[in-house]
């Protein structure tokens, strides 16, 4: 299964590049299309659908990772951008490394004993986090779109 997360980690690096046609709508597209491979992996009955949802769950990280690092650019000053991306890399392997005892706190607030449920929770929340997003991206790109007042 892990073939097919690389595979879509892979295509979404290729895909990565319609950041520029996507503009602002990248992000809530990346995080829909991971919560709809979350929400898979969490109902999945056959092998073949574990596959799809672990590769749109890899897509989608494969657009996203190469996004935050762009971001990351863009914000931090030239003088700091090793230490900023260094920082961004400890984030992404200390969330990595705790991921496990985020799924067993799931667990144990939603009383079960079963992956699924933090699958689809997982899901849901991602769901709401694309919902809450859109209207900051809109917001951002009519801004960006106004002409300045001199």
């Amino acid at each position: 299964m892990t073939a097919f997360a690389l595979l879509g980690v892979f295509a979404g690096g290729l895909a990565a590049r319609l950041s520029g046609a996507l503009g602002k709508r990248l992000v809530p597209l990346n995080l829909g299309v991971m919560a709809g491979g979350f929400l898979m992996i969490g109902s999945a009955h056959t092998v073949w659908t574990v596959a799809l949802s672990v590769f749109l769950i890899g897509l989608a990280e494969g657009m996203l990772f190469p996004l935050s690092f762009i971001k990351t650019a863009e914000v931090v000053p030239k003088l700091g951008l090793t230490t900023g991306i260094s920082l961004l890399l400890a984030c992404v392997y200390a969330c990595q490394f705790l991921s496990p005892l985020f799924v067993r706190g799931i667990e144990l607030l939603l009383h079960t004993n079963s992956v699924r449920g933090v699958f689809i929770a997982v899901s849901a929340a991602l769901a709401v986090t694309t919902v809450i997003y859109l209207p900051f991206a809109r917001n951002r790109k009519r801004a960006e779109e106004q002409p300045a007042i001199s």
